[in-house]
């Protein structure tokens, strides 16, 4: 990995500002005139769409937007349901079937998106799906504005269909080690399993070492930081990185480098206000919840998707 890869595009930065700006007022107005956790619907319809405006086009954006926001609601719904929080999730991850013959890992995080609204307040489901696709919406908005646009990269439907039962397993367990742990975050195994897990077996290991390259890294960092350096630095800090991981994350190339961005905004912030040794153990948990997603993802992708061969360009 050379060190040119580590500088951002031009044109990848000023996307990525514009994008972050463009989304950042509705949720920041979603937050003030309404609450904490529609603003956050807002924001992981946001998210969803990450790798559909860089590979699909918006027609089949806007299926995903209403797919994540049934999804939402019906998760919210039902709460901490365990066995129907089990089956959302077991649905949302047969969804890839059709969302990977479109192009690999489009909807990717939409299981651990709907694992998270299962822990959202009950009392407003149909709010949670409507924030969550004006989110999503807001998302496709955004990048045809700054003409962001991508290859698809489709998958064989019984690849697909294989990979698609495989997600389940893997997301089903994860909830379950999560509830029984009490994991605090125990949803980040869950994304990082559904964000590496993808039906090109390669491909899987290849972001799966990625993956826990980048957050270690992130995490060493962020921890560093957060555990000496005053709330305003860390927040000064978040932002920055935030913006260059939003840069790399449009660059396809670029997935070490999104992570290792990635994992520092999120961690300066959570880790802002927290003593040292909560940011030491924050950090931790990240990075053993991404290995132990990354170790499931492997071992289902020796058991259902070994026999197919990879494709030459791994997915973003």
């Amino acid at each position: 990995m050379s060190l040119a890869s580590w500088v951002p595009k031009p044109m990848s930065l000023v996307r990525a500002l514009a994008i972050i700006v463009l989304a950042a007022v509705p949720i920041a107005l979603t937050w003030f005139f309404l609450e904490k956790q529609t603003a956050l619907a807002v924001y992981r319809g946001l998210t969803l769409m990450v790798a559909a405006i860089t590979q699909v086009g918006v027609a089949q954006q806007v299926a995903i937007a209403v797919v994540g926001g049934i999804g939402a609601a019906v998760a919210t719904a039902f709460e901490n349901t365990t066995p129907v929080v089990l089956t959302i999730v077991a649905m949302a991850c047969l969804v890839q079937w059709v969302f990977n013959q479109w192009s690999v890992a489009v909807a990717a995080q939409l299981p651990a998106m709907v694992a998270a609204f299962s822990a959202t307040d009950p009392g407003r489901p149909w709010q949670q799906g409507l924030a969550t696709v004006a989110g999503a919406l807001i998302a496709v908005g955004a990048a045809a504005v700054v003409k962001l646009h991508g290859t698809p990269r489709p998958a064989d439907r019984w690849v697909a269909a294989r990979h698609a039962v495989a997600l389940a397993v893997g997301s089903m367990a994860l909830l379950l080690i999560n509830r029984a742990a009490g994991f605090p975050h125990g949803n980040w195994g869950l994304l990082a399993f559904c964000l590496v897990f993808v039906p090109l077996a390669g491909h899987t290991t290849a972001k799966v070492r990625d993956r826990v390259i980048g957050t270690t890294v992130g995490a060493i960092v962020a921890a560093s930081i957060a555990a000496v350096a005053p709330p305003v630095v860390c927040f000064a800090l978040a932002a920055v990185c935030g913006v260059l991981a939003v840069t790399y994350a449009t660059m396809s190339d670029r997935y070490v480098q999104f992570i290792s961005f990635l994992t520092p905004t999120i961690l300066l912030i959570y880790g802002a206000y927290r003593p040292p040794l909560q940011v030491i153990g924050l950090a931790g948990e990240r990075v053993g919840l991404t290995i132990l997603g990354g170790l499931l993802a492997l071992a289902l992708t020796i058991w259902f998707v070994r026999p197919h061969k990879a494709q030459p360009n791994p997915p973003a």
